[in-house]
């Protein structure tokens, strides 16, 4: 056998082994891409139910926190009138204290 020969031969190898190789590696491939995308659908829906979740769980959060600010509103909103009465009430005394004073000044 000839140089060329043998090279020609260890090329026509060298190709035969390169293509086995690579059938080899599309199968794998293939078989990655369908557990990947079995993976995914099931991440996905899992992703999505928790997102829903995670969602209506904000919702309800969000409801009873502005429940709850509108209950401590209202609170010092009350408090807020109550110190207007009082601080009107006590002009008025004081109103009324300096009127008797300048009563019993002028006797």
């Amino acid at each position: 056998m000839s140089a060329t020969e043998q090279v020609s031969n260890f090329q026509v190898k060298v190709q035969e082994k390169l293509a086995q190789f690579q059938k080899v590696a599309q199968e794998r491939a293939k078989g990655l891409e369908v557990e990947a995308k079995k993976a995914f659908d099931l991440f996905g829906d899992r992703a999505q139910a928790e997102l829903k979740q995670f969602l209506a769980t904000a919702q309800h959060s969000t409801r009873e926190q502005w429940s709850k600010f509108g209950g401590e509103l209202v609170k010092l909103g009350e408090k807020v009138q109550q110190m207007a009465h009082e601080s009107q009430a006590a002009g008025e005394a004081e109103k009324i204290a300096e009127a008797d004073k300048a009563a019993t000044e002028v006797h």
